[in-house]
């Protein structure tokens, strides 16, 4: 019971975030130009990932030939 309502906890924060980003570029690109709040975004996203790829990497041994490519793509994307 208790890992259904985890799930329904994460679940709930998921489309509340989901939800708040449609309001934010609604609001946003009225005063910036498309390109800066779509970059902005992306970033933020990539900053957020960041942690979970790093510990991803320093978690996983067999696939170290594959790590600078996706770090190269996380910041080329």
């Amino acid at each position: 019971m208790r890992i259904i309502r985890l799930a329904l906890v994460l679940f709930l924060l998921l489309s509340s975030i989901w939800g708040v980003s449609f309001i934010y570029l609604r609001i946003s690109i009225e005063s910036y130009d498309v390109f800066l709040v779509s970059g902005a975004r992306v970033f933020i996203a990539a900053l957020f990932l960041l942690p979970f790829f790093l510990l991803s990497c320093r978690n996983s041994s067999e696939r170290s030939h594959e790590q600078p490519l996706l770090f190269f793509f996380s910041l080329v994307f």
